[in-house]
């Protein structure tokens, strides 16, 4: 959002047994990490729609993507 346009959020616990990291800029890039503690599959929701990701637990997962 304009109110803040750069960042990040780190240590997020997730319900699935994973933690995240999120980092934004103001050209609208931002980036996940994911770090599964045990191997899951989830289903990621982005407004394009959404698909199933394969998670192994001890490997980080990278996702980059435009927020604009």
């Amino acid at each position: 959002p304009d109110s803040c346009p750069r960042g990040e959020l780190r240590g997020v616990r997730t319900r699935f047994g994973a933690s995240l990291d999120l980092t934004w800029a103001p050209d609208g890039s931002a980036s996940a990490v994911l770090r599964p503690h045990r191997s899951h599959r989830v289903e990621l929701r982005t407004p394009s729609g959404a698909e199933p990701l394969d998670l192994v637990a001890g490997e980080d997962r990278v996702l980059s993507f435009r927020t604009r």
